[in-house]
């Protein structure tokens, strides 16, 4: 019995297995039909694929969050501590990614309006980059909360008039110079360079609803850790067009550091308040003893005086001071009482003035972080979420310790006054001691 070798399509194929060209390009050529309409099919749905399909460009930044604790000391006022909390990248997502950050860029670069223009296709083609005109509200009216959009239709005729149409209205001639009035306020047109371009062409105006273009946006920018270093934050958005992506993300770092350097403002505007008011009432208290002081010398005639009470009064003088310092920092340290018991959040930390306490420092500054984190996830999350326990629970705890702090920093501090208090008295009885004028002028 002879053996054949078969092949693919069930035909006897030359001996030794070899492939046989022509049969296989004869079955090819028999079937051209079904392949040229395979490939015309694929051709067109590749076509309008391109044409309808709007493209999509990826805009990334990326921004250092700096981490370290920085420390400004001033040579008058050596005493005194700005500290500045290390800055959590994840925090800082929060604000970046926040509603207020977010709404402030949809009003700087109008966002809620876009501008379309329809092309040959029957679709439209956003022309944010190359617009003609710029829509600027000026008054909103009380209607303005459209769910969908209004739609405004400019066909440009000149560099002074224009045609509008709104949904089932006529076209209505009208000049760029003039202020209009409808639904949804009080507007105008502003033209920019590229008017001449337009001419005899309509665009379409979209007015959306502010507060939805925010929420749409918060979704469409990505902020991410960087995955080689935790103080790198990266940011993308992928827009339609990449001009108007830079132009998101340049905004979004202007806000981001205009908050930081506005938030740095305000913590040292309550520290140096702290110090003002300090200040103001030494000052008070050093002037009228001056005025006493000037009086008594001036009534009695007194020129100069010297006695041996010059030590008992350089005594007393260093034990006030001594006590006066001690009177300070228990002021600060009820500040900072106020500070833990209060509703008052991250933006108002207490000055710590004097106190060189490390553990206290440390525990206002880890309260201050956590008081800040919380508040950061406000702004995107309600109170009732979840992930604030934990950070509910630690702000508890940093409390507490810092009570307990607070009670034994106090405790030493009176304890060391009531002393001073004493040595004084004793140094008093020795001025007393002293006779007449000499006594009065060191009591003074």
């Amino acid at each position: 019995m002879s053996n054949k070798n078969i092949d693919i399509f069930g035909s006897p194929s030359a001996a030794g297995g070899s492939f046989n060209v022509r049969q296989f390009l004869n079955k090819m050529l028999f079937h051209w039909p079904l392949f040229a309409i395979f490939f015309v099919t694929f051709f067109v749905l590749a076509f309008f694929y391109i044409k309808f399909t709007k493209p999509s460009y990826d805009v990334h930044a990326t921004i250092l969050i700096k981490d370290q604790t920085y420390r400004r000391r001033l040579p008058a006022l050596d005493e005194l501590d700005l500290v500045e909390a290390p800055k959590d990248p994840q925090a800082e997502i929060g604000v970046m990614s926040s509603i207020s950050t977010v709404g402030q860029i949809v009003v700087d670069l109008q966002l809620w309006i876009t501008y379309d223009q329809k092309n040959k296709y029957h679709s439209y083609r956003d022309i944010y980059a190359s617009t003609p005109v710029q829509f600027k509200l000026l008054q909103t009216g009380r209607n303005f909360t459209p769910d969908e959009g209004d739609q405004l239709y400019i066909t440009i005729q000149s560099q002074d008039y224009f045609l509008l149409k709104q949904s089932g209205k006529k076209f209505k001639r009208l000049a760029f110079k003039d202020n209009f009035i409808n639904s949804f306020g009080k507007w105008r047109l502003d033209v920019t360079d590229n008017l001449k371009k337009y001419i005899g062409k309509t665009i379409r105006i979209t007015l959306n609803n502010p507060k939805e273009t925010v929420a749409n946006y918060q979704g469409a920018i990505f902020e991410s850790v960087g995955a080689k270093t935790a103080n790198v934050v990266d940011i993308d958005i992928q827009d339609e067009v990449p001009m108007r992506g830079r132009a998101i993300l340049n905004d979004l770092l202007r806000v981001y550091m205009d908050a930081s350097v506005e938030a740095k403002r305000e913590s040292g505007q309550n520290t140096l308040k702290f110090v003002d008011q300090r200040l103001a009432s030494i000052t008070r208290e050093l002037n009228n003893v001056e005025s006493k002081f000037q009086g008594y010398k001036s009534s009695n005639a007194i020129v100069e005086t010297q006695s041996q009470g010059d030590r008992y009064l350089s005594n007393a003088q260093s034990t006030d001071a001594r006590i006066n310092d001690i009177n300070i920092k228990l002021s600060v340290l009820d500040e900072i009482e106020l500070y833990i018991n209060s509703a008052k959040g991250a933006d108002n930390p207490p000055a710590t003035v004097g106190m060189d306490d490390p553990g206290l420092q440390g525990l206002i500054t880890q309260l201050t972080n956590l008081q800040l984190q919380k508040a950061r996830l406000l702004a995107t999350l309600p109170e009732s979420n979840p992930l604030f326990n934990p950070i509910n629970q630690q702000i508890n705890v940093t409390r507490n310790a810092l009570r307990e702090n607070i009670t034994g920093i106090r405790s030493s501090l009176v304890a060391t006054k009531q002393q001073l208090q004493s040595l004084g008295s004793g140094y008093e009885s020795s001025i007393r001691s002293l006779p007449g004028q000499e006594r009065d002028l060191s009591d003074i």
